[in-house]
């Protein structure tokens, strides 16, 4: 059985749903006959499964790939265009009823970070507050950890949060189902572009596979497909592609050197 695991980064039912049909195409790309998805309960879950050898390929956040790699022999292989890029961003996002319209209106407000090893929901607008000179555990009111980014967006919209801190590509989607409305939410912050979610094979699958596992993703041309996976295609990516990711998470103490 070849396990591909995926970050809670929303419902697992809907996770399973929208990748179903990519592994019945990666069946038949590359031949591997059995397969199944796996939405562990934490992003640091997903690294020790992998430690474990219970899963084989991961969709990765960008600081959970830094922590994995560090622990396992992997290969990054692909990453998502989304908007004509494979970068990523950060939207730190707040209830417009809050008086908050910059970083610097934070100072006394409540905050919901995603999972604590998420890259958009975690490392990034830690650096960010840091860099406007709020320190999260001393200049926010209350700090919370939701899990998701669904989960931190809805916390900010019903108004359990003055803000926080989500994917970027997730924003939209929700606005567009309806789920929080800007009416009452508005983006205060957008971050720098940032390496994000590639997908990752264990080395010990052989470099035969894991070329064939590239290759599937990069041709990969079905449009109503890519929409289900919020995507326009895939480009290949390298470990090199994560440096900035590593360093800023050495520096903010989300990696041991």
């Amino acid at each position: 059985m070849f396990r591909v695991g995926f970050p809670p980064d929303e419902n697992p039912q809907e996770i399973v749903r929208k990748n179903a049909p990519l592994l019945e195409y990666l069946r038949g790309a590359t031949g591997i006959q059995e397969m199944e998805i796996v939405v562990p309960a934490t992003y640091t879950a997903a690294v020790e499964q992998m430690q474990r050898g219970e899963l084989d390929m991961v969709y990765f956040g960008g600081l959970t790939y830094v922590l994995a790699k560090k622990e396992v022999e992997i290969t990054p292989i692909v990453r998502g265009v989304v908007g004509g890029t494979a970068e990523n961003f950060t939207f730190i996002i707040a209830r417009k009823d809050r008086g908050i319209n910059s970083l610097t209106d934070l100072h006394g407000k409540t905050f919901a970070f995603g999972d604590v090893a998420s890259t958009s929901g975690s490392l990034i607008p830690h650096r960010a507050l840091l860099n406007a000179d709020i320190d999260p555990n001393r200049d926010l009111k209350k700090v919370v950890y939701t899990g998701a980014h669904d989960k931190t967006a809805l916390a900010v919209f019903n108004g359990d949060v003055d803000a926080g801190a989500m994917n970027s590509r997730k924003y939209p989607d929700m606005i567009k189902k309806g789920q929080i409305s800007e009416d009452v939410v508005q983006v205060i912050f957008r971050s720098e572009p940032f390496a994000d979610y590639p997908w990752a094979v264990r080395d010990k699958v052989g470099q035969d596979l894991i070329a064939k596992l590239r290759r599937a993703f990069v041709e990969l041309k079905d449009t109503k497909m890519l929409a289900l996976l919020g995507v326009e295609g895939f480009e290949t990516t390298t470990d090199q592609d994560f440096e900035n990711l590593r360093a800023a998470a050495k520096r903010l103490g989300f990696l041991e050197d």
